[in-house]
């Protein structure tokens, strides 16, 4: 464990890294349901530990938290029931229902949108998403209201458009994309030349990833009441040293997209248009 500049910081990580310690190894004896309840409340204290752990415990600790949910993975999960029963369900009209390779947990109000290329997919209301395996496509998930998470894996040369997300969203194994979304909390994993237009109390963070490009939520796609943060600073878990990382810049000429915001807006959407503006990233 690093030791961090102040006294009563360096006596809150180390009491946090003791009480993740004790959660790591209690979640490791408990069964599938249970565990992964306790993972989830345990990323959400990580999360809230960040403004006072120091770079190396925030690393560590992450990737910790990342070993615990791939050693989850391989124990039976009840979402494998989910197969028998699908077909009794009303599919949405437009995402697939097959389940995606995507290693993260699936609940059971998900949607899965896998393996498309070149569609504009409109998400049906009400029902978070997982997306994976998508290029050359326009991803819309503004009908959805009431978003607590999002999870997208391999994506390439897309763009994704969101309004709110009540909790985290986490972008995986993905390259040449737009993102625009309003986000408790925004991480990206292995990920390389994607401009994302972000609104979100706290700051971004990147791992393992490259030329990544971030400016603040376009207002004129912003719905009423929404609270907008201004994005200045991201966290890159893979540079550990005290100078600016190399790994991703703030966009310096967000206007030039404003063209984008204003089909969008309008729903005027010519595929082939939106997806133009990925060459400006």
């Amino acid at each position: 464990m690093a030791s961090t500049g102040s006294a009563p910081n360096a006596n809150a990580a180390a009491e946090f890294w003791e009480y993740f310690q004790q959660q790591k190894s209690q979640i490791q004896s408990l069964d599938a349901s249970a565990a992964w309840d306790q993972l989830r409340a345990l990323d959400q204290s990580l999360r809230e530990a960040m403004i006072f752990l120091p770079t190396y415990d925030q690393k560590q600790l992450s990737q910790d938290l990342e070993a615990l949910r791939q050693l989850l993975m391989t124990r039976k999960q009840p979402r494998f029931r989910f197969k028998s029963t699908k077909s009794k369900a009303s599919a949405p009209a437009i995402a697939t229902t097959e389940p995606s390779s995507d290693p993260l947990p699936s609940q059971s109000n998900q949607n899965a949108i896998a393996n498309r290329s070149f569609e504009h997919i409109v998400a049906q209301p009400d029902v978070n998403c997982q997306l994976s395996d998508l290029e050359n496509c326009l991803i819309d998930l503004r009908l959805i209201t009431e978003q607590t998470q999002l999870n997208c894996h391999r994506i390439r040369n897309s763009v994704i458009v969101c309004g709110k997300v009540a909790g985290s969203a986490t972008i995986r194994d993905s390259c040449n994309c737009i993102v625009v979304l309003d986000v408790a909390q925004l991480r990206f994993e292995g990920c390389s030349r994607i401009c994302t237009f972000v609104s979100s109390a706290s700051d971004p963070v990147i791992e393992r990833s490259d030329n990544m490009r971030f400016a603040s939520f376009p207002q004129n796609l912003a719905c009423s009441g929404m609270s907008l943060y201004p994005v200045s600073h991201v966290q890159d878990f893979s540079w550990l040293r005290r100078q600016h990382s190399p790994n991703w810049s703030l966009i310096d000429n967000p206007d030039i997209f404003q063209p984008l915001w204003q089909m969008l807006h309008a729903n005027e959407i010519a595929l082939d248009c939106v997806l133009q503006f990925i060459d400006k990233c």
